[in-house]
């Protein structure tokens, strides 16, 4: 049982970074200067997007949308991810009229539009970031938990 899982995690690893990779192309060819990533392709695995736009976060510091678009059913269903300074959930409440199904909070969300839709989600919340966002906020924070001297570590 413990190899099975150890396979199955391996290969979810696997396809992250396929994912990541493709999904890091696209903002490199297509959406560098975004203050907000979006970025959808057909097939990609909804469950493991929220771990993508946890790494495009990492590498790009800017709010993140990583969308799987299902062209049979006509929609794109996704998670997103934000940096500190776009709450998420409240810009996104602003496009509830292309947005049927969404939850989450200011840091990270989930959502379900028609792909018909994704390029008008990406211009009105780029829109927004133009508005409230400054290059300040485009700088990485790090939260430091503990301060400690070399003598109070040891392996």
């Amino acid at each position: 049982l413990a190899e099975q899982i150890d396979a199955m995690n391996r290969e979810r690893q696997q396809l992250v970074n396929e994912i990541t990779e493709e999904a890091i192309q696209l903002v490199e060819q297509h959406y560098r200067d975004d203050r907000v990533l979006v970025v959808a392709k057909e097939g990609w695995n909804v469950g493991v997007i929220g771990i993508v736009a946890s790494r495009l976060v990492e590498k790009f510091y800017r709010p993140t949308i990583v969308l799987s678009i299902d062209q049979e059913k006509g929609i794109a269903k996704g998670s997103a991810r934000s940096i500190e300074g776009f709450d998420l959930f409240a810009n996104l409440s602003n496009c509830r009229d292309i947005l049927p199904h969404f939850g989450g909070h200011p840091m990270a969300a989930g959502m379900t539009l028609s792909f018909h839709d994704v390029e008008e989600l990406r211009r009105r919340l780029n829109e927004a970031a133009e508005q409230q966002l400054t290059d300040e906020h485009f700088i990485p924070i790090t939260h430091i938990d503990l301060c400690c001297s070399i003598p109070d570590v040891s392996l």
